[in-house]
């Protein structure tokens, strides 16, 4: 059974999804004067795996490898306080189950109203853990232990229908309420000298990815699950695409960064 992301309805169903426009108090409220109503904010962590900032700027894609918050867990606890009456989900990360549950635990204690398990991000040249099943389990599983509001897990897309399904079946059997789907695709570019760009792998994103998503989302489309799909969403016509697959919510990144906020009019 579907559990209701927030306490408060929402007239909209976009969400801006976790990336540089989510990182800073300054820049949520203006995302909220724009009329968004709800942010999922940049992954936080205690990792020493920091913001790294590196965005390359394509009109046919985004490649990055911007990593997770410059804010420390502090910084972050005070912002999630001013917010609390916003429909806020905030983004964690750490590859231990202990770790990221009294992460997890120290939010919903400071009012966060919707957790998501950074279990996808693809920008430092390893497989995400959402790829091992029995580490994403037992994530899963210590999570639930001490959380009463609603718990995602970000996913990374894959050509496989049956590894999809396994992914999503593991975070129903965990108790887990939803899933993000998809985070950025592993990706390599190279510079004019013919030399890594960036220093080795990150994430790609853009128009391509939306039809990579629908077919997960058909891929598991008989299974019950609260769902935010991210990926490829440039206008209204994309939204209203992974709405007709039975999504609740539709995140919006990369337009942002191409096009800046000014391209929030055209979804509200």
């Amino acid at each position: 059974m579907k559990k209701k992301l927030f306490s408060k309805n929402t007239k909209s169903p976009i969400i801006v999804s976790s990336g540089p426009f989510t990182d800073d108090l300054t820049t949520i409220n203006k995302l909220f004067e724009y009329g968004i109503e709800t942010i999922t904010t940049k992954t936080i962590t205690y990792s020493e795996k920091r913001y790294l900032n590196k965005i390359f700027l394509d009109k046919n894609y985004v490649f990055n490898k911007s990593g997770f918050s410059n804010k420390s867990v502090d910084e972050w606890l005070s912002i999630i306080k001013v917010l609390k009456n916003k429909n806020v989900i905030v983004s964690i990360f750490d590859e231990d189950p202990i770790g990221i549950s009294k992460l997890a635990k120290l939010f919903q204690i400071n009012g966060a109203q919707v957790i998501e398990l950074c279990l996808s991000c693809p920008t430092f040249g390893k497989d995400p853990i959402c790829f091992d099943i029995k580490k994403m389990k037992e994530i899963c599983i210590e999570v639930k232990k001490n959380i009463y509001i609603p718990v995602y897990v970000k996913l990374l897309t894959t050509p496989s229908i049956q590894f999809n399904r396994r992914m999503v079946q593991c975070i129903i059997d965990c108790g887990i309420d939803g899933i993000t789907i998809s985070d950025t695709i592993p990706a390599l570019l190279l510079d004019k000298n013919k030399k890594y760009m960036f220093d080795g792998a990150g994430g790609i994103s853009g128009l391509f990815l939306k039809p990579m998503v629908l077919k997960f989302l058909d891929d598991i489309k008989d299974l019950d699950i609260n769902i935010i799909a991210t990926g490829g969403v440039e206008n209204m016509n994309d939204v209203i695409e992974y709405l007709s697959m039975g999504v609740d919510y539709v995140g919006i990144c990369s337009t942002l960064l191409k096009n800046k906020l000014d391209v929030i009019s055209k979804f509200v």
